[in-house]
């Protein structure tokens, strides 16, 4: 539903699940966009936070955490022909790992 990066360490991560849990539950608190944005649209109704799963990888670089980031948003991108439910942002450098520029991607207009 959200795919994102974090900063440096186990408690950076801890903290912003936590964040993201507290927004999801707790309608109109801020501090975490997608849980949020979860709170909101009342995406509990469909989606329990009890059923939510939360999977990461870890990265030495915040470059090479965004290019992960980039990697598997655009993925989902390609598979489902839409952002993620709670992303709000593209990460658009993606593309150059393909070697495409964005007038290249998958929805192109050919001639």
């Amino acid at each position: 539903m959200d795919i994102g990066e974090t900063g440096k360490g186990g408690a950076t991560l801890r903290k912003r699940i936590e964040r993201l849990r507290w927004c999801a539950t707790e309608r109109g608190v801020t501090g975490h966009m997608a849980g949020w944005r979860y709170a909101f649209f009342r995406l509990e109704r469909h989606f329990p936070v009890d059923s939510l799963r939360i999977r990461w990888i870890g990265t030495s670089t915040k470059q090479e955490a965004y290019a992960f980031e980039g990697r598997v948003m655009l993925t989902y991108l390609l598979r489902h022909c839409e952002l993620p439910p709670l992303n709000y942002k593209f990460n658009w450098s993606a593309f150059a790992t393909l070697g495409w520029t964005i007038m290249d991607g998958p929805c192109a207009e050919s001639d």
